[in-house]
């Protein structure tokens, strides 16, 4: 072979030049066109790059990631059977393939490709939730504000007034307060909204729970533990004096005691519990009649109308002559308060209808059987505990429902942006 013919190829735009006698021919398979130059048969070829990338180094910083990738470069005799002749198509020709150099270039493109198939994967790394998932994501926000709302609400109406079961009761709920605060104090940390969501509505059934079960207690329960203590008067006369009664849980009194329906009052304070009517009539005997006094009275609340239609307890019942004894409790609010306005309804009721009351009156919720009635209160406690109870279970369904399904399945998990830094961090830096 004549060594003035040189053959070269260039990896940089995947070009074929061909020497002659000191005249190169270039050929670009991927064009199909021809050029023609003048030079030394041992010039290097630039192809049209500058000085500064004609080094296999600065072509592959320069040229791109297209021109990075391998170049497959034919040589061989042509169908005409002329060793140096063009290629018939695409200025390719049969014969012995060649691979440009790669420069690194193919590696780095491939490496930073299996990077962001890597951020991708740990985004979606989680499969989509299944039913499981649903109900233990809706059964925690559900059963943890509930469980804490049903301790505390039992806790605080029902246990008894001494100190140890004071101390109990709000010990119960300071405890579940602050398992709550913890929950939220995690969010804090994990940024997982589910921790929120337990902490928020934890705290919303404790004070709900705390609140309701306080004026249960106060209301209700705190009279059973009072009365349970106490003794039970019986044969007691309408005539006589109320001291030695002060001090009794319930009293039974002779026969012939009848609830005066015709001396009737409906009381309403304007300043202290409007809305209510406080009921009042007279319990009396013939002595009691003739005598034109009223020491006991049997009470209630909106259950007569101003001057008539006395129907509390059973004031109806013609077998009926015994009563609770209606008391000012220290310490309770709704005691004194109800204590006191029954005060005044009887005090009117006497003053209209000219009516003795003795020194300290007594009130009584007039029953049939009187000493049978002492477990009402905590019964009643019992049971409004018990209904708010459920109300609190349904509301606590449509919370965590409504809360699971309003947030995106990715705020249950960690952000994607966390999860994908040290990937792009690495991809940045093989990006310079």
């Amino acid at each position: 072979m004549d060594p003035s013919l040189v053959r070269g190829s260039h990896a940089g735009g995947g070009a074929q030049g061909v020497y002659h006698g000191g005249t190169k021919t270039q050929t670009k398979g991927s064009i199909g066109t021809t050029r023609k130059s003048k030079g030394p048969c041992c010039a290097v070829p630039t192809f049209g790059l500058s000085s500064a990338a004609a080094s296999p180094a600065a072509s592959a910083a320069s040229i791109g990631p297209s021109a990075r990738m391998p170049v497959s470069l034919t040589s061989g005799a042509g169908a005409s059977g002329d060793p140096f002749a063009l290629p018939a198509s695409g200025g390719r020709q049969a014969g012995v393939t060649q691979t440009a150099p790669q420069f690194g270039g193919g590696q780095i493109t491939d490496e930073r490709t299996k990077l962001l198939e890597q951020a991708m994967q740990r985004v979606d790394r989680r499969p989509p939730l299944g039913m499981a998932q649903h109900f233990q994501s809706v059964g925690a926000m559900v059963l943890w504000p509930w469980l804490a709302f049903v301790a505390v609400i039992f806790a605080l109406a029902l246990l008894p007034p001494e100190r140890a079961g004071r101390i109990g009761a709000w010990a119960i709920t300071f405890a579940a307060l602050g398992l709550s605060l913890l929950l939220v104090q995690v969010f804090f940390y994990s940024k997982a909204p589910i921790y929120k969501y337990l902490g928020l509505l934890g705290i919303l059934a404790v004070c709900l729970a705390g609140f309701s079960g306080r004026m249960i207690y106060d209301r209700t329960t705190l009279q059973y533990w009072l009365d349970k203590e106490r003794t039970s008067q019986s044969g007691v006369l309408p005539s006589q004096s109320t001291a030695a009664v002060m001090d009794a849980a319930a009293v039974t009194f002779v026969e012939g005691t009848k609830v005066d329906l015709r001396r009737v009052l409906g009381y309403r304070s304007a300043q202290e519990d409007p809305g209510v009517t406080y009921c009042v009539a007279p319990v009396m005997d013939m002595a009691s009649a003739e005598a034109n006094e009223a020491r006991y009275w049997a009470v209630g609340t909106n259950c007569c109308e101003p001057a008539w239609g006395f129907t509390c307890g059973d004031a109806l019942s013609p077998v009926a002559r015994s009563g609770l004894v209606i008391r000012n409790i220290p310490g309770s609010e709704h005691a004194s308060l109800r204590h006191r306005l029954f005060l005044q309804a009887a005090t009117q009721a006497a003053a209209m209808y000219s009516l003795g009351m003795g020194d300290v009156p007594v009130f009584v919720h007039w029953s049939e059987d009187a000493e049978a009635e002492l477990n009402r209160d905590l019964k009643l406690s019992a049971l409004y505990c018990v209904i708010l109870s459920l109300f609190h279970l349904m509301f606590s369904i449509f919370c965590g429902g409504y809360l699971h399904w309003q947030t995106r399945r990715k705020d249950w998990q960690q952000p994607a942006k966390q999860l994908t830094l040290p990937v792009m961090a690495r991809y940045n830096q093989m990006a310079k």
